[in-house]
């Protein structure tokens, strides 16, 4: 699906972003496993999305139905940190300002 030079730049700049990586040298067969692994992730993840946009009777997939796969099968990237951070801001600030009284 993607083509194999593509996810090479794609992998550069990763890899140019990051102090650690940023000297690494990948072999051409450890290019084209990650490539594999991706491209079957992304597919994988897309079909459980499909299902769920079919599930709520929809023929278009939405964000949400993208975050409850990710959600389901587990995946730690899948937190949304706005959602949390703002849970946490709020209770941090209920614990300096007291409870709010109406």
């Amino acid at each position: 699906m993607i083509t194999k030079a593509s996810f090479q730049r794609f992998l550069r700049g990763i890899c140019l972003n990051n102090k650690v990586w940023r000297e690494f040298r990948w072999a051409s067969n450890a290019v084209l496993a990650l490539q594999e692994a991706s491209e079957s992730y992304i597919v994988g993840l897309f079909e459980d999305v499909n299902m769920l946009a079919i599930h709520a009777n929809r023929s278009t997939i939405r964000v949400v139905d993208l975050k409850l796969a990710q959600r389901i099968r587990g995946d730690v990237r899948a937190i949304d940190t706005d959602y949390y951070n703002d849970i946490k801001s709020k209770s941090l600030a209920k614990r300096v300002r007291g409870p709010q009284r109406e």
